[in-house]
Formats: structure tokens, sequence, C-alpha cells
């Protein structure tokens, strides 16, 4: 499957994470999808799928979250224990549109994914050699 060309059910037989904290290997993309429920906070909260650089689905993150924290909280990377960035390489972040409606969110790099919880934190890493 290539997220280009599936449809709102295909990401729905995407596996999902198995527990909130599992580790998942860095991606290229992600899918934003909508979901029906909404979060205690009064928003509505998503569910997103990790993608492959050849546009293949990885798995479903999250679901419980009403909040995507883009390069963490903050925006200032992963810096927990390191003390905050004076400055910061640039992710050239970027959303699209796939043809089935669902935004595809994608930057200069790699995307890694934080634990499931109420706002779901991902995180920029550059490619190999930068």
């Amino acid at each position: 499957m290539n997220v280009y060309t599936m449809t709102k059910e295909d990401f729905q037989l995407v596996p999902e994470r198995p527990h909130f904290d599992t580790p998942v290997q860095p991606f290229y993309s992600l899918v934003i999808i909508p979901q029906e429920y909404m979060h205690e906070s009064g928003y509505r909260c998503m569910d997103y799928v990790a993608v492959n650089r050849n546009g293949e689905p990885i798995i479903r993150l999250s679901g419980c979250s009403d909040v995507l924290e883009i390069d963490g909280i903050g925006g200032y990377g992963d810096f927990h224990g390191k003390g905050l960035p004076i400055s910061r390489p640039i992710q050239a972040w970027k959303i699209d549109c796939l043809p089935c409606g669902y935004l595809r969110l994608f930057c200069n790099g790699r995307i890694v994914a934080g634990n499931a919880i109420s706002s779901f934190e991902i995180f920029w890493i550059p490619e190999k050699g930068e």
C-alpha cells in the first residue's frame, strides 16, 4: 500500500502501536487522521500513521491525543536532560493533503514519535550524514 493511493478505510487497516511507549523506528512523514471521538478537553482526538521514505505505512500511532506537538513541546526538539538549545537547524516542516483528504506532515530529515499521551510529540532528526 502507498499513502498516496490509500482510502480512509485502508488507513484503518494499518497495525496499531502495541503500547503507548513502544519505540517506533524513525520515519519520513506522518498522516494525521481525525477521530470521531472527543478528548476530555473538548477537542477532537487524532490518530497518526507513520510513513516510510517510499510512502508505505509503517504503524498507526496515538489516537488519544488532541494536540500534535511538532518538534516537541515549544518546538525546541528533544532537549530533555540537555538544556534548551539556543538555535536549531532548519527543519522545513511542511503539510500537504492526500487524495483521501487526510493531511500529511513531513520535513527535511526524519521524524521520531514520542509516547502516545494527551499531547503527542514528534521530533525532527537529521538524515544520516547531515
